[in-house]
Formats: structure tokens, sequence, C-alpha cells
């Protein structure tokens, strides 16, 4: 096993590789984390690295290595792996299921099209980010993952997200943005601790039919899904605090939606907006943000006191 010093570089270590090792301040000479940074000059991530099982923290960022070595599920005491840019990678190793100990993970920037099975032995993990991959499908395993709150798929390939995902009873943040969904998958209603929903970018032809169950959703993006009328069931989010809009095809938004007394920031920008309600131009402590619509004219809304002061795109 290597011998690591405190604030040592790891460079005459493994093969050259540009890289700090750092020592976690106050947990002693058992806790450390490496972050690998770019070397131009290496496409094999040498063994050596994943000896290293006490380390807590390790960050592989724009290396041109083309596989993370099986040898990655040594590193037994692993709480957080990011892999960033390693745009040759496409498979994660099913060895990722020994991290049992791994509460933080974060994948973007790859080729992967797919997560092996076993990514659902990760009992403790709470931060799983799979943000810019090639992803047309998660594992049914993803709803063995008790602990986990917080998901982003952000920018992949995926059509539908798996049922097993209406099990994750922790989960208060879900972001599945710029996909291929049409529609919302049943099991994100069953999501009962969700407070943040981001589904920008997708096809929402089949409507939000049980959005309404969603009872402590504060932030909800609803943003460049073809919207051409709010659907109902947001009228029934009380606990909701900023919703988000823009670029749809709205004409109108419903004065009842004055009546969500939480909420702080209404953003429509890019619609078809043809005038504010009265009851949203009035609400004390609401935000409007309604650049971009070019039916509105100035004068419509000088009255109204939560639009934002700047409205460069308004005539």
């Amino acid at each position: 096993m290597k011998v690591f010093r405190r604030g040592s570089s790891c460079s005459p270590l493994f093969g050259g590789i540009s890289c700090d090792l750092q020592l976690s301040k106050g947990a002693g000479a058992r806790s450390t984390s490496v972050h690998l940074v770019v070397d131009q000059q290496v496409t094999t991530l040498p063994p050596e690295l994943f000896e290293a099982d006490f380390t807590l923290e390790l960050t592989l960022a724009y290396l041109p290595v083309v596989e993370i070595p099986s040898a990655l599920g040594a590193m037994v005491q692993l709480q957080k792996l990011q892999i960033v840019r390693l745009s040759e990678v496409t498979r994660v190793p099913a060895e990722i299921g020994a991290l049992g100990k791994l509460e933080w993970l974060d994948i973007n920037g790859t080729q992967i099209r797919s997560l092996p099975d076993e990514i659902g032995n990760l009992a403790e993990l709470k931060t799983l980010s799979l943000r810019n991959n090639k992803l047309v499908s998660l594992p049914d395993s993803i709803g063995e993952l008790a602990k986990l709150q917080s998901l982003s798929v952000q920018q992949n390939r995926l059509g539908g997200l798996p049922e097993s995902i209406a099990v994750l009873k922790t989960l208060r943040r879900l972001d599945v943005s710029d996909n291929l969904l049409e529609g919302v998958p049943k099991g994100v209603w069953d999501l009962e601790a969700l407070e943040s929903l981001n589904l920008e970018g997708n096809a929402l032809d089949g409507g939000l039919a049980g959005l309404e169950r969603l009872a402590e959703l504060r932030v909800l993006n609803l943003s460049h899904t073809g919207l051409k009328a709010l659907p109902n069931e947001v009228l029934a989010l009380d606990a909701l605090e900023v919703l988000l809009l823009d670029g749809n095809q709205l004409v109108e938004l419903p004065p009842q939606l004055a009546r969500l007394e939480k909420l702080t920031v209404v953003s429509v920008r890019e619609n078809q907006l043809h005038g504010v309600p009265v009851e949203l131009c009035t609400r004390k402590g609401l935000e409007m943000r309604v650049d971009g619509n070019g039916q509105l004219k100035a004068e419509q809304l000088a009255a109204c006191q939560s639009v934002e002061s700047t409205q460069g795109s308004i005539q």
C-alpha cells in the first residue's frame, strides 16, 4: 500500500499523473482526498491509485482515459466520487457497487449509455448526479437507494424513468431536464418528499395529472415543454415558491395563481402573453418575469407592481 504525506503530490507515485493529495482537516492520517486533473499524456489509470483503500474522496477530471478500472471497487472507504469530462469512457464498472459508504456520486461528460445494476448497492448514497452523458435508461435498482435525496439526469437521452423511482421516499430534488421524455413517468407523483422538480426541455403532451400530489413541492420548472396553457394541477401546489415557465406558448395566466400564498417568483419569459392578470400584478411579495413576450405593451404593465423593473424586450 502506498504511504501518503500531508500536502504531497502524487505525481511521483502514479506514473506522472498530475494530481494532489490532501488530508481531510481534523480527520486523522487515514482520511485522504485524491484529486486527479488533466494530463494529456495519460490514457490508463494506474492500479496503484486504487490501492489507497482509506481514501474518502476521489476526483477524476478531464483525463483522456478510455476505461474506469474495476479496481475502483477496492476503495471501500470512499464517500465522494466525481468523474468529470472523461469523454472517452463508455461504461461504469459493476464493481462500483462495492462502495458501500459512498454518499455522493457525480458522473458527467462521459459516453456512458447505462449504469450497472450494482448501482443499487450504494446504500448510503444521498446525491446522484448523472448530467451530460448518453444515458438511454436507468436500472430498476435505482429504487434500492433508500437514502437518496437528490437525483439529476440532466442532458441525457432518457425516454422514461424506471417504475421503481416511486419508492424513493427521501428524494427531495429531481432534475430530468433536457431529455426525451414524452410526459412525466407516473412514479414521479409518488415522491411525497419532493421539493424541487425540473422538467425543462421535455415534451409534456401527456399532461401533469398527479402533480397535485406533490404537497411539499417548492420549485417547479416547466420551461421549454411546449405548454399552451398552465395545467390546473399547478394551482393545487400550496407550498410552491418558484414557478418557471419560460420558452413556452402561453397566451395567458390564470388569476387563481395569485392564491398560492408562498409563491415568490413566476417566470414566463419568451412566451406569447397578451397581458398579466391584475391579481398577479398586485400580489405583494411576488416577482413576475415577463421579458420576451412580444404582445405585451409597456403601458399594460405600468401599474403592475410585481413585474420586474427591467423590461428591455417590451414595447
